[in-house]
């Protein structure tokens, strides 16, 4: 989700919703035009065919601990990945 989000706001949200309708992807002259939600959602990456960088691995595999917690417990898969 945190993914999705991140991307949604560099690539389809445009800059401010007052006066500039282009995206921070635009300012930086990574794309043309705003990113729509069906292009956005149209494919799934799996984290098995692409790499992601080594911070974002630790969100993806639930191994971030929360500050606010004392003493989180992780439910670990046993049958599953």
């Amino acid at each position: 989700r945190a993914a999705v989000h991140l991307v949604w706001c560099n690539f389809t949200k445009g800059y401010s919703e007052n006066h500039d309708p282009a995206t921070p992807a635009m300012k930086l002259g990574l794309t043309d035009t705003p990113l729509s939600p069906a292009v956005l959602l149209s494919s799934r990456r799996f984290v098995s065919r692409i790499r992601l960088p080594r911070p974002w691995e630790s969100y993806y595999r639930r191994e971030v601990d929360t500050p606010g917690i004392a003493t989180p417990t992780r439910h670990r898969l046993r049958l599953a990945w």
